[in-house]
């Protein structure tokens, strides 16, 4: 928890900074200092990268090493970031979906995953309560995919109550050239009466 804490400090220091850089007049400082943080992850990243060849030419034991790296939120988010997770993103965000279907938050509750396509990932819930209950139950979901997919680009979580269905059109709506003759003739006539 307590490295969690610093992390997060340390991300919205960084935030920050990013921030102070982005606002500073001069213009050849604002690009030196974009190269200089593309270098660095440039750097880290091949780094990274050789590591987890190192740890996947070790055999089991290296293999057993990644996966507690990929279990260890730290390191699971940095190898996101990074693009390197070795746990594609809809497998990890079924993976999600069914850990959530089998916890507590998930009673009287059916998930149903529509789509990954893109990095956008589209939900689709239906529940027992109402109101309140059912706002908490997506903020859930979202926290739950969110936790095993921040390398995202977008998350949509519908409520299957919510979702519209197809609307009656009366007949005298599509007009009498998409109707058969007798449909046409029998409305004409009654609005003749």
């Amino acid at each position: 928890m307590r490295e969690d804490n610093a992390f997060q400090g340390s991300m919205q220091k960084i935030e920050e900074l990013i921030g102070t850089l982005e606002r500073a007049a001069d213009p050849v400082l604002r690009f030196a200092a974009k190269q200089l943080v593309s270098a660095l992850m440039e750097v880290h990243g091949a780094c990274l990268s050789r590591i987890l060849d190192v740890l996947n030419q070790a055999g089991e034991p290296g293999k057993q090493a990644i996966n507690s790296f990929v279990g260890d939120p730290l390191i699971g988010n940095l190898l996101m970031l990074y693009e390197l997770h070795p746990v594609e993103l809809d497998v990890r965000v079924v993976q999600a979906m069914d850990k959530f279907r089998s916890s507590r938050s998930a009673a009287g509750a059916k998930v149903e995953l529509l789509s990954t396509d893109g990095g956008n990932i589209r939900v689709r819930y239906s529940s027992e309560s109402k109101g309140c209950g059912s706002g908490a139950l997506k903020a859930t979901i979202e926290a739950a995919i969110l936790e095993a997919a921040p390398d995202a680009n977008g998350i949509f979580v519908e409520d299957a109550s919510l979702v519209s269905s197809p609307s009656f059109v009366p007949l005298s709506a599509l007009g009498a050239a998409t109707l058969s003759p007798t449909v046409a003739a029998a409305g004409r006539s009654s609005k003749r009466a």
